[in-house]
């Protein structure tokens, strides 16, 4: 009755009056709220089986959430989506930009439904009740963990390496979420959930770099050989100076020449201090095997860093 009400109203292009339209929109979120509940219980019941999409719902706060609400929706506000919703979705799409995965915020059948979603809008029609709950709960499903991943990060420094005494930092993802959606605060709150340090940032940005390089094929191996020290001249050199290009530690050369050149020297030098090596321009073993590390394993090294900050 809702939907054909929904219809008859869009097609004849009636105005509505402000609380005309609100009523409509509170009997849309009942409708919501009805199946959300519906699927919460059948979450949590005993003995009965996982049902549909709810098996994705594993946050811990996730029943907490809802119940302080009575269910009512978080994101949507009668059959639309709330501009929140799309604040969480760009953010959650650079997830990977924090070495994060995507995948562990249910971006792709978010993606999807959001998709189902603007297509029903173009045509001013709602999506099923169903549907919205479950749209829903997978909004507050990824807000949940994707916070979770930034405030405490995705693993317990305590089973990751016997080294780290990290004091996880911890927040009221309920209460901040509320906060977040009552005030119209989602990008405040969600960029407020990043590590506050300028060594992040810089990381953040080597990470961009590195995945980038990545993507166009990496750098090349140098072969193993002596040491290379200044002025020497070695076959090997043209592929030195191509790695130290795309590593931004050097400009590109006029030349590919053989020459151990002083431009190269220095920007070897470079490279060995912000790789901890002895900055003396010789490219010995230690030199030579921090090279050959591959950006796909820099990038590794990089996300793991990232998650120690996020610990801190």
């Amino acid at each position: 009755m809702l939907k054909v009400l929904l219809i008859i109203i869009t097609l004849s292009g009636l105005w509505l009056p402000t609380a005309f339209a609100s009523g409509v929109a509170a009997l849309f979120n009942e409708e919501t709220s009805a199946q959300i509940a519906s699927l919460l219980v059948s979450r949590s019941a005993a003995g009965v089986p996982v049902i549909g999409v709810t098996h994705l719902l594993s946050h811990d706060q996730i029943a907490e959430l809802y119940e302080k609400r009575d269910f009512q929706p978080v994101w949507m506000h009668g059959w639309q989506l709330k501009d929140d919703a799309q604040v969480l979705m760009n953010h959650l799409r650079s997830a990977g930009l924090h070495g994060l995965c995507g995948n562990e915020y249910l971006l792709v059948e978010l993606e999807g439904m959001f998709a189902i979603h603007e297509d029903f809008s173009r045509h001013n029609l709602p999506l099923a009740p169903e549907n919205r709950a479950v749209l829903d709960l997978f909004l507050s499903q990824a807000f949940l963990t994707y916070a979770t991943h930034m405030v405490e990060g995705q693993v317990d420094p305590a089973l990751a390496h016997v080294d780290w005494r990290a004091r996880r930092r911890k927040a009221d993802l309920v209460k901040l979420l509320d906060y977040a959606t009552a005030n119209g605060r989602m990008e405040q709150v969600l960029d407020g959930l990043l590590p506050p340090h300028a060594e992040y940032r810089q990381l953040v940005t080597a990470l961009s770099q590195y995945q980038t390089l990545s993507a166009l094929g990496g750098w090349p191996r140098i072969p193993s050989g002596p040491a290379i020290r200044p002025g020497y001249r070695d076959g090997r050199l043209p592929q030195l100076k191509e790695l130290l290009v795309k590593t931004g530690d050097l400009v590109a050369p006029a030349s590919d020449s053989d020459h151990y050149d002083p431009e190269t020297v220095a920007a070897v030098r470079v490279y060995q201090t912000r790789h901890g090596l002895v900055d003396d321009g010789v490219i010995g073993a230690k030199t030579l095997a921090a090279l050959n590390v591959s950006v796909e394993e820099r990038i590794r090294q990089i996300e793991l860093n990232l998650e120690r900050w996020r610990w801190m």
